[in-house]
């Protein structure tokens, strides 16, 4: 019944509209023409150009990912004590995210702390020790240097003292000489005055001791005359005074001679007595003079040689002193030698202790350190998997810092195309946001054969969300295959097996073309042979249409 109803009610609609329709008039010829313009089927079309460049938009898309992506990864075990920052916070390079406990790298710490601080204090005294040790020797040192000055001058000083002593001495020795000489020329020049006119040679009674007066005279005068042959110096004083010494010897003897022979002269009216005691008191006089000379000539000797052995005693004394302080000052020289050598060996020793307590702190303060996991950039935790009190082992990853204020796209390309990009060439993203391209990779891939190019995104104003989708516009200019190669949309194009057909517009009606194609770049196709530049191409709405088929194009 209710089907009954239904079927009476859609044909009571359709009745009306036919008794409706018949009720009109016959259109006219004019509608027939235009209705018929208003049922073509519409197409979209471009019209061929040769270029010698091809100039197009690529249109990409890619998944925006941050520019840098870095793993927390834990470097010491212990359990998490701390984590005070949470999933999307902000971190900063080297913001602690989460701390670590681990009691054996604490105890390992304080133990290499102080081991550190104990090896400093006993390097800083063996040091200071040393150094004073070095300081005593150097002092030594100085002073020996200058006890030595001191006795080279103290000697040089005494050389010349003696020097003048000996001069003096050896001045003295020649005018005492000069002096006896000057008594034994005198005496003799007197004594042979009484020995040739006093004592003859007829008296028997002295002839002897006039014998030996003559001997004493001649060799009193071969004495005197061999002295006054050289001239009195320093270089012969002390030969000369030793000749005068026996020259003035021989002439006492000859005036003893002398005197004993007038004693034995017996008195006469022609040699009276008072004419043998005037010749006796002045040979007695000649004989005191002598003595005299003679005493003086012994005291020069005897000052020149005491000058030479007290000058040579002193000098020995002074140079004594000063080859014991060359010897001193060679012993503080090995003295300060030992102690630098000593000094550095303990240094070095201590040093070493150090440089090891040093090294090791330095190992448990970069195991303290990783007890502290903190951000390596500037970023978004954008992963944390850890909590207060999970246990955490050497290698593990505990989460994700993001840089999120430069992002990237990464897409494929062909290698043609990626060869006239350029670093820094400005892109679309999502149509009204911009990007550069960064990197260029300059070998294609293995499976696609196509090149990767990284977009990046600089994201400061928080404009892109990291893993959303993107489309990327790149503008492309190269140059076409030859002068006279077209370029069609690729959707323009039948692509078979073995060839490849085109649909244009000729005389408002539908023509398939074969033609040959060339390299695809981006969504068109370049055409190098099989059209004439100025045809029409159809690219949407004629594939299902027939050849012939009369068409109307889209404004």
């Amino acid at each position: 019944m209710k089907k009954t109803k239904i079927l009476i009610l859609l044909i009571i609609p359709l009745l009306l509209s036919l008794s409706l329709s018949g009720c009109g008039k016959e259109p006219a010829p004019e509608d027939n023409q235009a209705e018929a313009e208003t049922s073509l089927a519409e197409v979209s079309i471009v019209k061929t150009k040769a270029s010698d460049k091809i100039e197009t938009e690529l249109n990409l898309s890619g998944v925006i990912k941050p520019s840098g992506r870095v793993n927390l990864i834990s470097l010491n075990s212990g359990t998490v004590s701390a984590a005070p920052e949470a999933v999307g916070s902000q971190v900063r390079i080297g913001q602690p995210i989460a701390f670590l406990f681990n009691e054996i790298t604490e105890s390992n710490y304080n133990t290499a702390l102080s081991n550190l601080t104990n090896a400093q204090i006993s390097y800083n005294s063996l040091k200071s020790s040393a150094e004073g040790t070095v300081f005593q020797a150097e002092l030594a040192l100085d002073k020996a240097q200058r006890a030595l000055e001191l006795a080279e001058n103290n000697y040089q000083n005494q050389s010349r003292l003696t020097e003048e002593n000996l001069d003096n001495a050896f001045n003295n020795a020649i005018i005492s000489t000069g002096s006896a000489l000057d008594t034994v020329y005198l005496s003799l020049n007197s004594l042979k005055i009484v020995l040739d006119d006093s004592l003859s040679d007829d008296l028997g009674s002295i002839i002897n001791l006039v014998d030996q007066a003559k001997i004493s005279l001649n060799k009193a005068e071969t004495l005197y005359n061999q002295i006054i042959e050289a001239s009195l110096t320093q270089a012969n004083v002390e030969t000369q005074l030793n000749l005068t010494t026996e020259a003035g010897k021989e002439t006492q003897l000859l005036a003893d001679y002398i005197i004993k022979a007038l004693n034995k002269i017996p008195i006469s009216n022609d040699f009276t007595q008072t004419a043998k005691d005037s010749l006796i008191s002045s040979v007695f006089s000649r004989q005191s003079s002598l003595s005299s000379s003679q005493s003086a000539l012994q005291t020069a000797k005897q000052n020149l040689a005491s000058i030479k052995v007290s000058n040579q005693l002193t000098l020995d004394s002074y140079l004594n002193a000063k080859n014991n302080a060359a010897i001193d000052l060679q012993n503080s020289q090995t003295a300060l030698s030992n102690a630098r050598q000593s000094s550095d060996n303990q240094i070095a020793s201590a040093e070493t202790s150090l440089r090891r307590a040093e090294n090791e702190m330095t190992q448990a303060q970069i195991q303290k350190n990783r007890l502290t996991i903190t951000s390596p950039l500037n970023g978004v935790l954008s992963d944390l998997n850890i909590e207060v009190g999970d246990e955490v082992s050497v290698g593990q990853n505990l989460g994700e810092v993001a840089q999120v204020k430069a992002m990237e796209i990464e897409v494929e390309i062909a290698p043609a195309i990626a060869s006239v990009l350029t670093i820094g060439q400005k892109v679309k993203v999502n149509q009204n946001q911009e990007g550069v391209i960064g990197v260029i990779n300059p070998t294609g891939g293995q499976a696609s054969g196509k090149v990767k190019v990284k977009i990046t995104l600089d994201n400061q104003n928080n404009d892109f969300v990291a893993e959303s989708f993107a489309t990327v516009n790149l503008p492309v200019s190269l140059p076409a295959s030859t002068p006279e190669t077209m370029t069609v949309p690729i959707k323009s194009v039948y692509l078979s097996a073995d060839s490849a057909k085109v649909k244009i517009v000729e005389d408002n009606k539908i023509k398939t073309v074969t033609v040959e194609t060339g390299r695809t770049i981006g969504e068109l196709i370049e055409i190098t042979g099989g059209l004439t530049e100025g045809q029409l191409v159809i690219t949407e709405g004629a594939g299902f249409l027939a050849d012939g088929t009369e068409v109307k194009i889209k404004e």
